[in-house]
């Protein structure tokens, strides 16, 4: 079994992500692989809500390094696991980019997710010229090294989500991959690993043999039900 994590980003407002869920729930409740989807932070409740009689999962799409504290316009961990969640997205590509995220408050935000009892989803990914420069196992490392340290040889879901990949329909060959993989496995032992970026049916045909992955992180393809429905059965 696959898991596969819808990440909604500021695409559905709170009432679409609803009706996402509401128009869709018989289908949720017989998906063959589990499905964790991401909404913004103020359709979190509802969405646990309506899909809490299903196998699919709630997961945060960010957090704060703090716990608590007058940190205006943050949200904690905590706050996160009251309204439903059991995972939190961290560090993802875009909010590194946006918000200018170091690697150490990523880190930060993996230990509030972990002190607030759910599980990190980190995202982890090189940008073009660390990858056309042939350094990307080392970009990788130094992005996973605090997430090492912090996590003490607990468990973490680590997403690779190549940033030169998104959105461009380019995927990296199947050795390619396998390579990473590997070098991550060995570098972060008893952790989940799971693949993102311009992920299709077509991708994950050509990569679903790579047995460390252990599922997909989707964006475009989770905003409609049946191009998300085909992603899952491409499996």
């Amino acid at each position: 079994m696959k898991i596969f994590i819808a990440n909604w980003k500021m695409n559905f407002t709170t009432q679409q992500a609803l009706a996402f869920c509401q128009e869709n729930i018989e289908a949720l409740k017989k998906l063959e692989h589990k499905l964790i989807v991401c909404p913004s932070f103020p359709a979190l409740t509802v969405v646990s809500q309506i899909v809490k009689d299903t196998d699919v999962a709630v997961c945060g799409q960010s957090c704060s390094s703090h716990a608590s504290g007058p940190f205006t316009g943050q949200v904690s961990a905590k706050s996160l696991a009251e309204s439903g969640c059991s995972y939190v997205l961290v560090g993802h590509s875009e909010e590194r980019a946006e918000f200018c995220l170091s690697n150490k408050t990523v880190a930060e935000k993996t230990l509030r997710v972990f002190e607030a009892g759910m599980i990190p989803i980190v995202c982890i990914g090189e940008p073009t010229e660390v990858h056309d420069a042939g350094k990307t196992q080392t970009f990788l490392e130094e992005q996973l090294t605090p997430i090492k340290e912090v996590l003490k040889g607990a468990p973490a879901y680590i997403a690779y989500e190549p940033i030169w990949a998104i959105g461009t329909g380019k995927t990296p060959t199947p050795a390619e991959l396998k390579t990473i993989f590997d070098k991550l496995k060995s570098f972060m032992g008893g952790c989940a690993f799971f693949y993102g970026g311009s992920v299709t049916p077509e991708t994950i045909k050509e990569i679903n043999s790579i047995e460390l992955i252990c599922g997909y992180l989707v964006g475009g393809a989770s905003l409609k039900f049946d191009e998300l429905s085909a992603v899952i059965k491409s499996c």
